[in-house]
């Protein structure tokens, strides 16, 4: 999805997700492809996995660029109830975290600021606390407390002389000492306000500049909304902005000196009002159990006007004893993804009271500090086409090696090779497509190179990941651990009866051509007589081919069928889409073992190569059947993208069926990411079965509509 708009983006083809241990990192990783924007994709979690809270995050090639704060991340807890009952419960420790963040970024001297905190448990929730700034010894000069989820803000002018130490304690007695930001003895801060309705004062007080010139960039969504400069008058200046030129969601005003260095950073919140309205209606308010749902949607704008839409669709059990709230986009997309770190209940701030929910969201600002303003170079390009597999080659030296040719084939039925060239840094790009489930990669290199360079395959993945994002693990109340043994059973019955219907997968669409299409001739050897050497077969019924005694050995070469004669060098050989770089090899193979032969007899270019025809040779499994690889050559078991699983959910259509002794216990009865309505009428119906298991169920709407709003939608029902 593109930030500017918030539509969705066509632009990458392939999403990075992963499961993130604080631990041990990346204890789960997956391709999933994407088409207009949207993708789908399931993994099974493996049956080792401790229990634990854990990082869920997903992340595009570009979005590598920008750092693993752009990329989406939910906190996820996991219970592996294969484990002892002891082994679930972990303690949470008993430190405190605390944050002072000043606005703008810098607390100078003699300056007042507003400095925004955080105060949170191990949890990574806020507390409630008392705090003190004590200067010296035993001089208390101000007292402050949390508004909101342990946030809030205090002004205070610092002295760089004076020594200051904040206590905080708090409510179950706990306590820390924490230090003010580091005190500048000169600089820049920043103060917004909101002047008059609809407008923004931004004050900027220097003690080090009195009349120097100073820049003021706001962007969101990294679409830059306003620009403006003023000289400072005395130590100040003064910059108003008109609200209506901004977009709904985190504006960052960035604040240059006048060599156009950053020097202060600014978050300002707008909240939206545009979001697509959406009526559900359910043809009841409560169910039986093994009952047809029937779920009309109706999605329009404020105007009343039907809107074309996409949306993810879920339907779950909601325990009594469980306060789950059911996905926000409006809250990500617009708050929390353009923040550092987790943000509890960040829809909640939505739900605020007007006289409340400005002051609240704004402490937000200042407590999650800058975004940042980079200026790094972008090292990850974006996948257009297909899925780049990197890797990077080195020389003797272990240095990394450029202008490099290298070869990437997947041996199957399927005739798939890639070249590419190395860049300055040493690394290829591979621009692959279609590559789904487990596959076999062989990185080759030319004969001539492979005793001058290494190459290696390089992780697409982002390599690094913050600890302090994935909260400690917490333990259990009776009523919640209850409930955590009910839904493993639920599992463990699934599994029993529905495992076979759960685990079905759809095909995907691929191009099942050779990459160099379609051949000039195609020989199926079993038409032809069966010769004991794979030289006869060339000689007796391959005209195409001829054999030339070169250097003293045969060496295969192509007529060029598209001019007159024969090419001078060998021809691309392949064996099921391996480079094969020695015609010997291809002629000490048995001929038994090749159900057919392709030749493209016309010169061929490939990437940054050219080849003199090409011979690809098919065995009957296409697995190589016994060729034997050169021992230079890199053979790598590689993951591609993630095949459609489709999602089972039981039809109770007959009396047969709803009378059927196979228990039916789940908890999710609908899921679909690819829902849509049209603009002619902006409507869809969806229907499906409730399940045997009594209690109350959450629908949640979430997508965008082609004008770039958000939908954002929740409905409950009973089953009984």
């Amino acid at each position: 999805m593109t930030t500017s708009n918030s539509k969705l983006s066509d632009v990458s083809k392939v999403l990075y997700a992963e499961l993130i241990s604080k631990e041990k990192g990346a204890v789960l990783q997956a391709k999933i492809s994407l088409k207009g924007g949207t993708g789908k994709g399931s993994v099974t979690l493996p049956p080792g996995l401790p229990s634990g809270n854990y990082q869920f995050r997903a992340y595009t090639s570009i979005m590598k660029n920008f750092g693993l704060e752009n990329f989406f991340k939910k906190s996820i807890c996991i219970i592996n109830t294969q484990g002892t009952k002891d082994s679930i419960h972990i303690s949470p420790e008993n430190a405190l975290n605390v944050s002072l963040i000043p606005e703008g970024g810098n607390l100078v001297n003699g300056i007042e600021s507003k400095i925004a905190f955080k105060v949170t448990g191990a949890d990574n929730k806020g507390i409630q606390f008392r705090g003190t700034i004590i200067k010296g010894k035993s001089d208390t000069i101000l007292r402050f407390k949390p508004e909101k989820f342990g946030i809030g803000t205090f002004k205070f002018t610092p002295d760089i002389n004076e020594k200051y130490r904040i206590l905080i304690v708090s409510e179950d007695g706990r306590s820390i000492v924490a230090q003010l930001p580091e005190i500048l003895e000169s600089g820049y801060v920043m103060r917004a306000e909101t002047d008059s309705p609809g407008k923004i004062r931004i004050s900027v007080k220097s003690n080090g500049s009195a009349s120097s010139r100073v820049y003021l960039v706001g962007h969101t969504h990294n679409a830059i909304r306003f620009a403006d400069q003023q000289m400072l008058s005395d130590g100040s200046a003064t910059f108003f902005v008109d609200m209506k030129n901004l977009l709904a969601g985190v504006t960052c005003f960035t604040l240059f000196d006048e060599r156009r260095k950053p020097v202060g950073e600014r978050l300002y919140f707008k909240f939206p009002n545009d979001n697509a309205e959406v009526v559900s209606h359910l043809n009841s308010d409560t169910f039986s159990r093994r009952q047809k749902v029937n779920l009309d949607i109706s999605v329009k704008n404020g105007q009343k006007k039907s809107l074309a839409s996409s949306l993810s669709v879920s339907v779950f059990y909601a325990p009594s004893n469980l306060n789950i709230r059911a996905a926000d986009i409006v809250s990500y997309m617009l708050l929390t993804s353009e923040l550092r770190g987790s943000v509890e209940d960040p829809e909640s701030y939505f739900e605020e009271r007007e006289a409340r929910k400005d002051i609240l969201v704004d402490n937000l600002m200042l407590a999650y500090g800058q975004i940042g303003f980079s200026t790094e170079k972008i090292s990850h390009v974006p996948e257009y086409e297909g899925h780049l597999v990197q890797a990077l080659i080195k020389d003797v030296n272990n240095k990394p090696a450029s202008d490099v040719i290298a070869f990437l084939s997947i041996p199957g039925k399927r005739v798939q090779l890639f070249t590419a060239k190395s860049d300055s840094a040493g690394v290829v790009r591979f621009n692959t497509k279609d590559i789904y489930g487990r596959n076999e990669f062989i990185l080759q290199l030319y004969p001539d190179n492979a005793d001058k360079y290494k190459i290696d395959l390089l992780s697409p993945y982002f390599s690094s990941y913050t600890k302090a994002d994935i909260p400690v693990f917490s333990p259990f109340t009776d009523s919640l651990e209850k409930g955590i043994w009910r839904a493993n059973l639920n599992r463990v019955v699934r599994n029993i009866f529905w495992e076979s219907k759960e685990n079905r997968y759809i095909a995907p669409e691929i191009d099942s051509a050779a990459f160099f299409g379609k051949p000039e001739k195609t020989y199926l050897l079993d038409s032809y007589t069966r010769f004991a050497t794979t030289e006869e077969v060339f000689r007796e019924y391959i005209p195409e081919i001829w054999l030339q005694r070169k250097e003293g050995s045969l060496k295969l070469t192509l007529s060029d069928l598209g001019g007159v004669g024969l090419f001078n060098t060998e021809p691309l050989m392949l064996v099921d889409g391996v480079p094969v770089f020695q015609s010997s090899k291809i002629l000490r193979y048995d001929p038994l073992k090749i159900r057919s032969i392709d030749v493209v007899g016309h010169r061929y270019y490939w990437g940054p190569t050219s080849f003199d025809g090409i011979v690809s040779f098919k065995t009957y499994q296409g697995n190589l059947d016994g060729f034997q690889l050169d021992p230079n050559d890199t053979v790598v078991d590689y993951e591609g993208m993630l095949e459609e699983r489709k999602f089972y959910s039981p039809q109770y259509v007959t009396t047969e069926q709803v009378s059927s002794p196979l228990p039916d216990f789940r908890n999710l009865l609908f899921w679909s990411p690819d829902i849509v309505t049209d603009s002619s009428d902006g409507k869809t119906f969806i229907e499906f079965y409730t399940s045997d298991q009594k209690g109350t169920y959450i629908g949640s709407l979430q997508g965008v509509t082609d004008d770039g709003s958000f939908v954002n939608h929740v409905f409950t029902f009973n089953v009984k």
